[in-house]
């Protein structure tokens, strides 16, 4: 249902309107200046190909280059401009965004994470409603956080097509049927 690792995170405001996250520099990396940095695409390699593209969250222009890598979402980067290793520990933990307008226009029922995140969450029978809150793919399948309302914990659901019966971006809602826990 999703592909294009729909990134999760969109930034509003401070001239960072229709910004999303695309990678974080983790820490430095040897003596160089180079950082280690996480992509959150689902070619994580493709980080590389927005390199011109990307700002921290001070609207600074953070323009990076592939030196190796690590894991399969983990690179070690140099950030250009930068040689010095006391200055690279700096950039740690800081969030890269770009404007959303660069990525691919979503497929049919493909959505960005960030299409998702905020939406209302309403069930088939209209007795509950709740907002996504949050989206995760730890490897096994994308999981759904939803926060109802009046109740004190967020659910969590697997984004199969059994729980999420409609997705309507435009009106702002998802439609699911929540399972029956025993």
């Amino acid at each position: 249902m999703v592909s294009y690792k729909k990134i999760n995170n969109l930034i509003s405001g401070l001239n960072m309107s229709k910004k999303i996250v695309m990678a974080k520099i983790l820490t430095s990396h040897g003596v160089k200046g180079f950082v280690k940095l996480e992509s959150y695409m689902e070619k994580p390699r493709d980080i590389f190909k927005y390199s011109n593209n990307l700002y921290d969250l001070n609207n600074k222009n953070i323009k990076i280059s592939f030196v190796g890598t690590l894991k399969p979402n983990v690179f070690v980067t140099k950030i250009d401009g930068l040689n010095d290793m006391d200055i690279a520990k700096n950039y740690r933990n800081t969030e890269l965004f770009m404007d959303i307008s660069l990525l691919p226009k979503s497929e049919e029922n493909e959505y960005y994470y960030n299409e998702l995140i905020g939406l209302e969450a309403k069930t088939i029978d209209n007795k509950s409603t709740g907002i996504i809150t949050s989206i995760d793919d730890h490897g096994a399948g994308i999981v759904v956080e939803i926060k109802w309302n009046n109740e004190k914990l967020e659910e969590s659901l697997p984004f199969i097509n059994d729980y999420f019966k409609e997705i309507n971006i435009e009106k702002g809602y998802v439609l699911i049927e929540r399972p029956n826990y025993i």
